[in-house]
């Protein structure tokens, strides 16, 4: 996968930040149980999940390997063990090849997807577009796949790197971190575009339309969704984020964005909150959550200037005044740091985060990530670091966020584990 034309911030900073972690004291003791439930392959394909996991209503986990690209299923057996089945593995051309972004089930037990790269040409660097897949479990155990749609580039989007997520008429909704308007995202002259957010409504053929909901136009932040979903509330209105640029834009440092569903199938789009670049308030890479009172919590990846590492977790809180961002914590780097993945809120209202670096150093070239608790108190939140990545035959960098089943917390890592490259693994509280 190619940096450049995404302009996203990476996880791994400047040898600096080595340093810096040597000097922190260690993060506060890890609590809560911790389990490593599966090893990623040591040859490919099946490598290096990038993207969170799902799981059904029976507590099994699904999940994507994103070097070339696999599906995965694991399921639990009732001595506590897990085993491993491959549903399907990407052949890199018209069904896509790298998806990053997570699964999600249809109400008929199907899994839906994308996949990053492939699908077919009309895109810089001659990897494809991306697809949005379906996988469909069949009577004698396997499952088939089929292609959804593949994307075609600018106008229409490229590179879809998110999750998606259906609404109750059965239409699917996603980003795209490229394609739509070139004007102003148009790295070398090669064509990669600012993003787009896309519908997919089902045809009575079985067929599925896409349409492009919006286009971003960049500047001031406005311009490329990288990992995040869009999240929808009651009225059918979608939430998300974009990361912005990581250079030659001042205030492009990302935004939290709305598009209100019209008549006649028209959204406009506004922007509640836009990231100032302080204060570790810059570069949101994953989606937002909504609480139960409307207000949206997400992270933020920070920056390496002075003040700026490690990252946040922040509430965008609604009210008569408008959107006001409030920061509910940030990350110093023992206790992790640049958080690539989102938020889970359990029952009782604490939230969730696996960010990708910080905490141990060990073999880690900017901290190899830990999970962490936040829990309202009286004035504020209250951190646990529930685990701390890198020890031995341990996973390290989880970039995904958190799935959450009954009391338990699932997610991956991209390095690590017997095999070196990913782990899946397990957190109860």
């Amino acid at each position: 996968m190619s940096e450049p034309r995404r302009q996203i911030v990476s996880y791994a900073r400047p040898l600096l930040l080595a340093a810096l972690w040597m000097a922190m004291s260690g993060a506060a003791a890890a609590a809560g149980g911790y389990e490593q439930l599966y090893s990623l392959p040591a040859t490919p394909p099946g490598q290096n999940p990038v993207a969170p996991v799902t799981f059904d209503t029976s507590g099994n986990i699904y999940g994507v390997s994103s070097a070339e690209g696999s599906v995965f299923e694991l399921v639990r057996g009732g001595n506590g063990s897990w085993t491993e089945k491959t549903l399907y593995t990407f052949t890199g051309g018209s069904d896509g090849r790298n998806p990053w972004g997570g699964l999600v089930f249809d109400g008929k037990s199907n899994l839906f997807g994308t996949a990053e790269g492939g699908g077919g040409t009309g895109c810089p660097e001659a990897q494809g577009c991306g697809t949005v897949f379906e996988l469909t479990p069949n009577q004698d155990g396997g499952w088939t796949e089929s292609t959804v749609y593949r994307f075609a580039g600018s106008p229409d989007g490229q590179w879809p790197a998110s999750s998606l997520v259906f609404d109750s008429a059965g239409n699917l909704f996603g980003t795209t971190s490229g394609g739509g308007d070139d004007t102003n995202c148009n790295t070398a002259n090669v064509g990669y575009g600012c993003g787009t957010v896309f519908e997919l409504a089902p045809r009575r053929d079985g067929t599925w339309k896409e349409m492009v909901l919006y286009t971003f136009p960049g500047g001031h932040g406005d311009a490329y969704p990288q990992y995040a979903a869009p999240v929808l509330d009651a009225a059918g209105n979608l939430y998300g984020t974009t990361a912005g640029a990581s250079s030659g834009t001042p205030e492009g440092k990302g935004t939290v964005f709305k598009l209100v569903r019209g008549a006649k199938g028209v959204w406009t789009h506004k922007i509640l909150y836009r990231f100032p670049g302080t204060d570790g308030l810059e570069y949101p890479q994953a989606g937002v959550v909504f609480d139960a009172k409307g207000n949206l919590y997400g992270t933020t990846q920070g920056d390496t200037p002075a003040g700026d590492c490690c990252g946040t977790v922040f509430e965008i809180v609604h009210s008569k005044e408008g959107w006001k961002e409030k920061t509910l914590h940030r990350f110093t780097g023992a206790d992790g740091a640049f958080p690539a993945g989102g938020v889970v809120f359990d029952k009782s209202g604490n939230l969730y985060a696996a960010p990708t670096g910080g905490g141990t150093l060990g073999e880690c070239f900017a901290g190899c990530g830990t999970v962490i608790e936040l829990s309202p108190s009286k004035g504020g939140w209250t951190e646990t670091v529930l685990h701390q990545f890198g020890g031995s035959g341990d996973g390290y960098n989880p970039f995904a966020g958190l799935a959450r089943y009954k009391n338990v917390l699932a997610g991956t890592t991209i390095w690590g584990g017997p095999n070196i490259y990913g782990t899946v693994y397990e957190i109860t509280p």
